[in-house]
């Protein structure tokens, strides 16, 4: 796997580094590719230079995602290097495309605002197209299912929804589990929510009991709690599948083009390889 992972690599500048355009098709056959972090203020003169009815820039493009959801888009080396399913995702579409793009890194529950407000042209980060965010965004083809679980102390019985009555219980702000943990508190009101801005913050309150209990997607569960034995994951069966799709501005001129990269490697098996590289046992 770590062979195949490097394959997908991406070259993040500092934050103080200012970015610059990248020939992304170049880079990709070169074997390299560097992607270069926007600090917030590039990246918010870039979206203003569009108008909500204008077309986004067709050579280099912003795209938003959050870096701790591994394996889907997570950071490594003492670079902050960005790599992840998503990134080769981004990497492959890019290409086939003919163009290039920066990404900026920030909280996830700031990415839809983000698009709403034209500050990205696209998001890619393990996003779930309710019919909520629909009103706001539009987004692309479904390009990934999984099921969340609960995470929770292996000292402690909590394997269901039924378990968490009187506990309390970490979820990552603007994500669907926050959405479905507060439902669940119609039924259980003495639940607490206590919600989290990275999942990497929610895991370490979690180890050292500063809540019960955690809701995460299935295949993230996975990293987090491997090579961790006093954490355990349950797959949640009340609910159903999660599914994930590519975000973007209302009336974005991209999503026909993306939607006809991702429909090709679906048909392709491509998408089904992509899938295997990242999430089969190796």
């Amino acid at each position: 796997m770590a062979a195949q992972r490097k394959s997908a690599l991406l070259n993040v500048s500092p934050l103080n580094v200012s970015p610059l355009n990248v020939s992304l098709s170049n880079a990709l056959l070169s074997g390299l590719l560097p992607l270069l972090l926007l600090s917030p203020l590039s990246a918010l003169n870039s979206a203003q230079a569009q108008t909500p009815n204008s077309q986004p820039p067709r050579t280099t493009l912003v795209m938003g995602t959050a870096t701790d959801y591994p394996p889907f888009q997570y950071r490594i080396g003492s670079e902050g290097e960005i790599v992840g399913f998503d990134i080769e995702l981004a990497n492959y579409i890019a290409k086939k495309l003919g163009l290039t793009y920066q990404i900026q890194d920030i909280d996830f529950n700031q990415l839809i605002p983000a698009l709403a407000g034209r500050k990205l042209d696209f998001a890619l980060a393990a996003i779930t197209p309710t019919p909520e965010r629909r009103q706001i965004v539009d987004f692309s083809l479904v390009y990934f299912q999984s099921r969340d679980t609960i995470i929770s102390r292996s000292d402690r019985e909590i394997k269901q929804f039924r378990d968490l009555a009187g506990r309390s219980v970490g979820v990552q702000l603007g994500t669907i589990q926050e959405r479905q943990i507060e439902e669940l508190t119609q039924q259980m009101p003495n639940l607490k929510i206590v919600r989290f801005r990275r999942v990497g913050e929610m895991v370490q309150a979690l180890r050292i009991g500063q809540v019960d209990a955690a809701i995460v997607e299935a295949i993230v569960a996975e990293t987090y709690t491997e090579n961790r034995p006093e954490l355990k994951m349950y797959p949640i069966t009340e609910k159903p599948a999660t599914e994930f799709a590519i975000a973007f501005p209302k009336g974005s001129v991209l999503v026909k083009d993306f939607n006809r990269i991702l429909q090709e490697m679906i048909s392709s098996g491509e998408m089904e390889l992509m899938i295997r590289r990242w999430f089969s046992p190796q």
